[in-house]
C-alpha cells in the first residue's frame, strides 16, 4: 500500500489524496471504521475502495453510493 502497510481486509481503503493517509472512515453500512492506507489512479473526488480478499465477492458487491463518516486521522 502507499502507506507501507499490508492490506487486510476490514481496515484496508484506498482514498483520494485529499483524505491524509492514516484518515479513519466509518461506514454504517459495513458498521466498520477503515483506514485509509492506499491511494489508487481511479481513486478520486469522493470515491474509496474497500478491500476484499475475494474478487468474487468484490465484483458481487460492485460500486455503490454508500453514506460515510470521516471520523479522525490516526498518528503514526
Amino acid at each position: 500500500t502507499a502507506s507501507g502497510r499490508r492490506v487486510q481486509e476490514g481496515r484496508t481503503i484506498a482514498c483520494p489524496p485529499h483524505l491524509p493517509l492514516g484518515t479513519e472512515v466509518y461506514i454504517p453500512y459495513f458498521d466498520q471504521t477503515f483506514v485509509c492506507e492506499d491511494r489508487g489512479g481511479a481513486i478520486k473526488g469522493r470515491r474509496l475502495d474497500v478491500y476484499m480478499t475475494s474478487r468474487k465477492r468484490a465484483l458481487q458487491f460492485g460500486r455503490r453510493t454508500l453514506p460515510v463518516e470521516i471520523r479522525q486521522r490516526k498518528e503514526g
